[in-house]
This record gives C-alpha cells, structure tokens and sequence, in this order.
C-alpha cells in the first residue's frame, strides 16, 4: 500500500510524534499505511478495567458525514484514531476500538466507509467518538496540505505566465520599507518571483492586470495559509476534552477557513485569466484551435468558480460547519485545475512546436520531423526564459514526457497532456513531491540575488536629521580638541 517512497505513518508514540497534515494527506488517499507505536497500547491498557459485556450505546450521531469523499472519510478516521490514543491515558478507551480502525485504514477494503453502527461501545467511548470533530478536523487537514503547496506552486506557475504573455514585471521591484506598513508576504511573493525571472529577456514589454495583482492576492494566500496551517497542527492533535458538545469547535474552524476560501476564490479567477491570455500567445494556430476547443470543453469555467463559491458562502450562513469545510476542499480542487491548465498553457507556448513534432515523428517516422525540429529549434534559441523558469519548465517538462499513452494526432496529444497535468498537480501524484521541493530549493538557492531590506527607520527625513546633527556634534568635539592642543602647546612653548 505505501507508494512514492512515503514512509509509513505512526500514531500514538511519546514525545515529538506529531500527526501532520501532509501524513494525514498521505494515508487520506493510500499513499502511506498507518502503524501504532507499542506504547500507546500500555496507555490503553492502563485505564480501568472494562466491562467484559458491555451495553452497545448507539451514537446519536455519526462523526463523519454520508456525503465526505473517501479521501475525506479516511482522513477522518485517521484524526479520531489519533485522538482516542491522545486520550487514552485519561479514559478507560478499550484497545479493541483503535484497532479496528486501523485494520480498516490499512485493509484491501479501505476506500469503504467505516461502520459506525456495528460497534459495541461504551458510554464513554460513544461520548469521546461524538465529541471528536474528527470529520471537521480531518478535512481541515486535507485543506492544509492543499493550499500549503499551492501557495509554493502558484508563484512558479505565475512566472511563467508573465513570460509568455511577455508581462511587465515591474510590479514585483518591492522592498521592505522597514515602517511597518507593508505586507511581509507582499514582498516575499514578489521576491520570491524576481529570483524565478531572474536573467530572462521575455518579460518587461506588456502591463497585464492578472500580473499586477500577483504579490497581493499570493500574499494573502500565504497568510491565510499560515493561520490554517496554525491551527490545524492543534486540532489534529489535542486530546478530547470532558464535558458536553459544543464548545465551538466548529465556528473556531470556518472563521480561520472562510478568508481562505475567499482568497482561493479570487486566486482561481487570476489564475484563469492568465490561462486565456496563454491561449492568446500561442504562436502555432492549429495548437491554438485545438488547445482552445479542449479549453471550452473541459476546463472550469468562471460561472463554474462563482457557483461552487456560492454553495461555500450559503453552506457557511446555515451553519453546517462539515458541508462548509467539504464544499470549501471542493473549491480548492476547482483551483487546481485552473492552474493546472495555466502550467499547460504556458507550456505550449514555449514547446508546443516541439512537443507536436515529436508526437508526429512518433507517428511518422523520424525523417519528416527533423527539418521541423531545426527550425523549432532555432525558434527556441531566441527566447532567452528566466534561470529559475527555465528549470522549472523542463521538469514539468520531464515528468509529463515520462507519461505514456499519449495520442497520435495534435488534439489527442493535447487532450493526454493536460489530463496527465491535472492528475499531477492533484497532488496525488508522488512525482508532486519532488517537484515541489525542486521548485522551494530554486528559490532558496538563489537568496543572495534578492534585493537589500532597507534599512528600519520610522521616519527617513528624521533619521537624516539625526545624521546630521550627530556629524556636527562630532566636527565641534573635534575642533574644541584641536583648541584645547593648540593651547597647551603655546604654554609649553612659553
């Protein structure tokens, strides 16, 4: 079951085992198996002694909702595992109740749903399930992990949006003013994008709206993101508190994860944007027709971002906290699309020729695609892309080209290449990964090119006058020295 090099999760261990997002994203869609530390059960078997028969308390409630994904289910089941084990050594929970969940978590059946109803459970272990917010958390989780490498990806992909619709990138020279009053992750995002664009001869030549507003609406993203991120790792860890339901789990939740969804919104409607003006820049017409087409048919719409936003906005008015984080995972899957088809598009732009040709001399045999080549080729040599965009474009590149299956014809070509693009930036794909860190270490690599912070003054025009009078004090200091040793030479002379 473990796939991709994950290693395999475990709960329940002393000191800094931690349960993260990114593992529960891992188990959540079968990537990683879950194991439980050996201390966990001497806490389980620590508490009181149970009932050798006890009373089958149905839940009044099932924790996870009908309607959740599977992904969601087991990331659920996942949060409430881990919660029963932090709990434990306050709460007489029988080892019998983790272990059938984690039987099923790692069973050939795992994508079923777990059945709450066939458990026999005590009082106590019927509260602490129902008390769990494990399909809030759970989601959370999944939503966490998401937008977190979103929010890494999104610049990269921006980057090479701005050099293939030629966009002026003036608005990325941003620097910290050191007052206070800008936005740190303003100006991280537009660092973050000069180090991408550094060294290219594409960009500078034409001022686009969806390029302007980048640092802002990616800065807030980054924002948004590290709240979530904040309070995710609490929930996915803190044990199960006594007493009655209710405690305000849920609007603690959608009020750190409703700005997000409004700044995913917009994101999705930039991004797309972006998309229709890579179209635009297509240099090969009969990819421009047949990538256009394939765009009408199966990308998502503006209509299709605004109605999945409505349905967030309506599900968080009624208060239905599960349906609100569900529908708020369904609008960031939306997203990615989006800026799946904008990494695909710019894509074409540059190597669409080429990828073409080498789908025809496939096809057709080697000797009609030479002389295409040569000349794509020279094409090529013109466009001089960004030292950090140009690496980032050959491994994505790379990983579509190791793919199989691809069409014969241009259309199916293209059809194969942005179904392969959207499975990839799904996330799900283990190849994400390293593209992922390949795209961090791009950017941390190359820290020394980012422009000098500014020195942090409150006001410029008094720190000038400080310098001033500081420079004055010190001219009299020396002129009153030079006094004081031209008198005591003149004594000593006398």
């Amino acid at each position: 079951m473990t796939g991709g090099g994950v290693p395999p999760v475990t709960l329940g261990g002393k000191g800094a085992t931690a349960l993260t997002s990114t593992a529960l994203f891992a188990v959540s869609v079968g990537r990683a198996r879950l194991s439980l530390d050996a201390s966990s059960y001497d806490r389980l078997s620590a508490g009181p002694a149970p009932q050798q028969q006890p009373a089958a308390i149905p839940l009044a409630s099932s924790p996870i909702p009908p309607y959740f994904t599977p992904a969601e289910h087991r990331a659920a089941l996942t949060v409430l595992l881990n919660k029963l084990l932090a709990t434990s050594g306050s709460s007489s929970v029988r080892a019998l109740l983790p272990d059938l969940i984690l039987v099923h978590l790692n069973s050939n059946d795992r994508w079923e749903a777990f059945k709450f109803e066939t458990l026999c459970l005590t009082e106590e272990e019927s509260c602490l399930v129902e008390r769990s917010c494990c399909g809030l958390y759970g989601v959370c989780g999944i939503l966490d992990h998401q937008v977190t490498a979103l929010s890494a990806v999104i610049d990269a992909v921006v980057a090479l949006s701005c050099e293939a619709v030629r966009a002026d990138v003036g608005c990325f020279n941003l620097m910290d003013s050191g007052d206070g009053f800008v936005s740190k992750e303003e100006i991280g995002v537009a660092g973050d994008l000069r180090v991408l664009l550094n060294g290219s001869k594409l960009v500078g030549k034409v001022e686009v709206e969806g390029v302007a507003s980048v640092p802002k609406v990616n800065g807030v993203l980054r924002k948004v993101a590290k709240a979530l991120h904040a309070e995710s790792r609490v929930n996915l860890n803190s044990a199960l508190r006594k007493g009655k339901s209710g405690d305000g789990a849920g609007e603690a939740v959608t009020n750190v994860v409703l700005p997000l969804a409004d700044v995913v919104f917009n994101l999705g409607k930039s991004s797309l944007g972006r998309v229709k003006m890579n179209l635009d820049s297509i240099g090969h017409e009969s990819l421009k027709n047949d990538l256009e087409i394939l765009f009408e048919n199966k990308s998502v719409k503006s209509d299709d971002l605004r109605g999945q936003f409505k349905v967030v906005v309506d599900s968080y008015v009624v208060g239905d906290c599960h349906r609100f984080v569900h529908e708020v995972l369904g609008l960031v899957g939306m997203v990615w699309k989006i800026v799946a088809w904008e990494l695909v598009t710019s894509l074409v732009v540059f190597e669409g020729s080429e990828l073409v040709v080498e789908s025809e001399s496939e096809r057709d045999g080697e000797g009609n695609g030479k002389q295409v080549d040569k000349k794509s080729e020279k094409k090529k040599k013109k466009m001089v892309l960004g030292k950090g965009t140009s690496v980032i474009l050959q491994l994505f590149k790379d990983v579509l080209q190791r793919k199989e299956g691809f069409g014969s014809s241009s259309a199916e070509y293209l059809e194969k290449l942005v179904s392969r693009a959207i499975l990839f930036v799904e996330t799900k794909d283990s190849e994400f990964d390293d593209f992922l860190t390949k795209v961090k270490d791009i950017v941390d690599s190359n820290q020394s090119r980012r422009l000098p912070k500014l020195p942090k003054v409150k006001n410029r025009q008094i720190c000038k006058l400080h310098c001033r009078a500081k420079l004055k004090a010190q001219a009299e200091i020396k002129l009153e020295s030079c006094i004081v040793l031209l008198h005591v030479g003149v004594y000593h002379s006398t």
